[in-house]
């Protein structure tokens, strides 16, 4: 049982599911990408399940290439902690 839970964490961390979006604005930017992309796939006649394919493959790459959705937020400047 407990390689099954160490297998399933192996997998959970190497995709997309595994990293915690943390950049609020461009999370946003991400979600409209996708969002349009799924629309242009329907409307040129592919099937639901496979726009949600083809849409999911896009999320994974974009995470895989440094998307700044799952960058930190850019830090203030010093100056404007006070």
């Amino acid at each position: 049982m407990r390689s099954v839970v160490v297998a399933l964490a192996l997998v959970v961390s190497g995709s997309a599911g595994g990293q915690v979006p943390q950049n609020p604005q461009a999370c946003a930017l991400l979600r409209a990408d996708l969002d349009e992309a799924y629309n242009r796939l329907i409307t040129s006649g592919e099937s639901p399940a496979a726009a949600i394919a083809h849409t999911e493959r896009m999320l994974e790459m974009r995470r895989k290439t440094g998307d700044p959705c799952y960058w930190p937020p850019a830090a203030p400047p010093l100056g404007a902690r006070r």
